[in-house]
């Protein structure tokens, strides 16, 4: 079998350089959605001045479904939580979204 056709360099490095550029596009219009839609963490706001932010709240106060609620439809306070809330992003849409991590790419 013949090896395939070397690509020119020149043509390499303008794809490459395309595909940089694009990546530098979507970085910068991340950035500018993370700005305008990510909510800050209450705790990074001075106090009393809290609006469009978010506060984790204690897992305990959500009632869950206790081991027996089949039977007994009776609901306990969670457990705590196995992992800490890190970032809240908001995705504006007039439509109800299914699926949103499948849509948007997520920040890492």
């Amino acid at each position: 079998p013949t090896p395939p056709p070397a690509e020119a360099p020149a043509a390499t490095a303008a794809a490459e350089s395309s595909a940089s550029q694009s990546k530098t596009d979507l970085s910068c219009a991340l950035c500018e959605w993370l700005s305008e839609w990510q909510l800050r963490n209450a705790d990074s706001f001075e106090e009393g001045n809290i609006e469009h932010a978010w506060a984790e709240s204690p897992a305990e106060q959500f009632n869950v479904r206790s081991q027996g609620y089949l039977n007994d439809r009776i609901k306990q306070p969670s457990a705590p939580s196995a992992f800490t809330l890190r970032s809240v992003l908001v995705l504006p849409s007039l439509n109800k979204q299914h699926h949103i991590a499948n849509k948007y790419p997520l920040p890492p």
